[in-house]
């Protein structure tokens, strides 16, 4: 039950975060238990990321940037985020 678990609770933040009316503005979002993808400026990925960190602190849950891939398409863009593990451009990358 814990992946279900899990699931519920990153909906919930993800809700609180898109309730916001600063929110950023992401043109794709999807999960499947305890991956998430989304897409956008990377500007308004940088801070959903940021956001959904905070948001995780709050009850528990850490994000493991280790574990995250940024695929963008210049070096302005790769340095909004300095601690994600994987960075790849649109042309060396798989999306399973």
């Amino acid at each position: 039950l814990s992946p279900v678990f899990f699931s519920l609770i990153l909906a919930e933040l993800r809700s609180d975060i898109h309730a916001s009316p600063d929110a950023p503005k992401l043109i794709f979002e999807g999960s499947f238990l305890d991956d998430l993808t989304v897409g956008g400026t990377a500007a308004d990925v940088a801070e959903f990321l940021k956001r959904i960190i905070q948001a995780g602190e709050r009850v528990g849950l850490v994000v493991n940037l280790s574990k995250c891939e940024i695929i963008a398409c210049s070096e302005e863009d790769f340095a909004l985020f300095p601690s994600v593990g994987t960075k790849s451009s649109p042309q060396n990358f798989a999306l399973l």
